[in-house]
């Protein structure tokens, strides 16, 4: 409300004036809040202490003179400490001013007199106290006449609508007649698309878009585990949206609410990147099936651009790809969500410095107008819209769903568990965690099953669950048992070999002191930022960010375009997992997600994820990043909730 109450309490100070501040509210309350007691008190013991004339005299506000009418019809009950019944008959006379009083004369045989005085604010919600002074159980026919059920020594308080009073009341989420403080956005830190409803009340929204900053500091991919590919950009423009069903409350506040999706971006085309795209061309944009059964492809939903990825003098393109629905919680009052997702992950072998196809569009990026052509790929010298870049890498260009990487480059479709919170998200060492695959006797947290396929894995649960039997086994590659558990090449005939895809698993490639028990290499130096460094190394060479050729490995500033320094030599990074067997470390792989309280239905939160990453048919892929191998990804960007 803009204004405190004008009431006194009796025999104290007087409230009222201005609401400006949060003080100004708490003080308000204070005094209304004992206002209303020191008149409730005297009014619930008449025989004790006469009615204080500051409660007579109630609350003066600039509410013009209303008429309250009450509409139900209530009849008193109650258990009667005596056997006398009276029979009543009252004909009140109610007259709701700026300051009401509200007078009922009874009379019975014998005949007692009660009195019901009734103080109102001008807010629509009065309170009127009845305190009947005898225990027997009185029938009492009024006009209007109401139902109520009371106990001995009753508080009644009558709380008719008061919608649209021009006043913003307690329990109204809103009222519109009050113009922009009984809005939806000052009143219940709703965002401004939301209208006030007829019963003053705001509903839950309906969606929320996340937008990943790609240029926070937060925003980071790490992937495998020789720590050559972590601290990698993510893409800009990877919008998602997902549905917003089934809150705690009807409207605000709405607690907690399940969460589908995903679904299309409300501003696709118009600033936002369309989502929706055939799974056999990523240039098709459906809303159904129907565009992409010609190439066998259904319609799916993608994640972000093509994302292109370099480390180590080996370049990857990425197309992400949701697998399936998402499904999770949100809670709208305080940000913290939880959302299970699943993505195919295609993973494309390219050049150092363009990975992925560019778009040459130097327009609007994702503005629906196809201003550039593709340089590489099945489209090349098509037309192209702009999907995303990656802040730091300009020679990776812009690139675009319309232009996808060539069909032959394919080095591996892989699932990838995005499941991700608002919050820190683990994967933790155990004993039923696979033994790394060099030989160190130490617990590692991803391998492949010994199925033909290889699924990726971190304890032998996730290999029973396809029909495997072992994370970390070996099986035949090729030959006429392909996918067969095996033990020797002799169990895989017709030329196939007994072993595992990608390479040997480790801890990580820090020059680890393994002889000694106690010493760990990976330590987190500062920032203390749950990235590891290799203390003792290897050092590995890359071209600083200043130079414009961050993705570059280097020898010497030649490399990174001539500039004096940008040759740049650093410890390499690590996982700090490799306490197991009880070295200096932790168990914890740890990715930091934080939740951000909504202001108007915005959020900046971070969201965080672990998961593993399986091996490519790309051997040099597999050698740089350490495949398979965990991942763990960090992405700080905007939530906004719509109707």
């Amino acid at each position: 409300a803009a204004h405190c109450p004008a009431v006194t309490i009796p025999g104290g100070s007087a409230c009222g004036g201005p609401i400006n501040t949060m003080q100004d509210i708490v003080d308000c309350v204070d005094c209304v809040t004992e206002f209303k007691v020191d008149c409730e008190v005297p009014l619930a013991i008449p025989g004790f202490q006469a009615y204080p004339g500051e409660c007579v005299a109630g609350v003066s506000t600039p509410t013009p003179t209303a008429t309250l009418t009450p509409t139900p019809t209530t009849t008193k009950t109650v258990t009667p400490t005596q056997t006398p019944t009276a029979t009543l008959t009252a004909t009140p006379t109610v007259t709701t001013t700026a300051t009401p009083t509200v007078t009922a004369t009874k009379t019975t045989t014998p005949t007692p007199t009660a009195t019901v005085t009734a103080t109102k604010t001008t807010t629509p919600t009065p309170t009127v106290t009845a305190t009947p002074t005898k225990t027997a159980t009185p029938t009492i026919t009024a006009t209007p006449t109401a139902t109520k059920t009371v106990t001995p020594t009753p508080t009644v308080t009558a709380t008719p609508s008061a919608c649209g009073n021009g006043a913003l009341d307690v329990g109204e989420d809103c009222d519109a007649s009050a113009g922009p403080a009984g809005s939806c956005a000052s009143a219940s830190n709703t965002g401004a698309g939301f209208i006030c409803s007829g019963s003053c009340t705001c509903a839950c929204p309906a969606s929320v878009t996340f937008s990943g900053d790609a240029t926070a500091p937060e925003s980071l991919l790490d992937t495998g585990w020789t720590g050559i590919s972590h601290r990698a950009p993510i893409i800009a423009n990877g919008d998602v949206t997902i549905q917003v069903v089934s809150c705690a409350g009807s409207s605000r506040p709405c607690g907690v609410c399940n969460v589908t999706g995903p679904i299309e971006n409300p501003q696709a085309d118009t600033g936002q990147l369309h989502t929706r795209r055939c799974s056999n061309d990523s240039s098709i944009k459906c809303t159904t099936n129907a565009p992409c059964l010609a190439g066998s492809g259904t319609c799916q939903f993608y994640f972000g651009s093509t994302l292109p990825l370099a480390a180590g003098g080996v370049g990857t393109c990425v197309v992400n790809q949701f697998n399936g629905p998402l499904s999770g919680t949100a809670n709208i009052e305080t940000g913290q969500a939880v959302t299970n997702a699943l993505l195919t992950a295609r993973v494309y072998t390219g050049p150092t410095d363009n990975p992925c196809p560019r778009c040459s569009d130097v327009g609007g990026i994702n503005d629906g107008i196809a201003g550039g052509f593709c340089d590489d790929g099945p489209r090349i010298g098509l037309a192209c819209d702009a999907n995303g870049f990656v802040p730091g890498r300009p020679d990776f260009g812009r690139t675009s769903l319309d232009c996808p990487p060539p069909a032959g480059t394919l080095a591996a479709t892989l699932p990838i568990d995005l499941s991700n919170a608002t919050a820190p998200v683990t994967k933790t060492l155990s004993a039923a965690s696979p033994n790394c695959g060099d030989g160190s006797g130490e617990k590692c947290l991803c391998d492949t099953c010994n199925n033909a396929a290889g699924t990726v894995c971190d304890d032998n649960a996730d290999c029973v669950a396809v029909g495997a039997t072992i994370c970390g086994g070996r099986r035949c590659i090729g030959g006429t048992n392909d996918g067969g558990v095996c033990n020797s090449n002799t169990a895989c005939p017709g030329g196939g070999l007994c072993g595992k895809a990608g390479e040997p698993s480790k801890a990580s490639a820090c020059l680890d002191d393994t002889s000694t028990v106690g010493v760990f290499d990976c330590t987190d130096t500062a920032p203390v930022d749950q990235e590891g460094e290799c203390s003792q190394g290897p050092v590995t060479k890359t071209c600083s960010v200043a130079s414009g050729h961050g993705q570059r490995s280097c020898g010497s500033d030649v490399d990174c375009g001539g500039g004096a320094g940008t040759c740049v030599a650093g410890n390499r990074a690590c996982f700090l997992t490799g306490g197991f067997t009880g070295k200096i470390g932790t168990n914890t792989l740890i990715a930091v997600g934080m939740a951000d309280v909504p202001m108007n239905d915005t959020a900046s939160p971070t969201l965080a994820a672990v998961f593993c990453v399986g091996p490519t048919t790309a051997s040099a892929v597999n050698a740089v990043a350490g495949l398979p191998g965990p991942g763990r990804v960090t992405i700080k960007g905007t939530a906004v909730g719509a109707p």
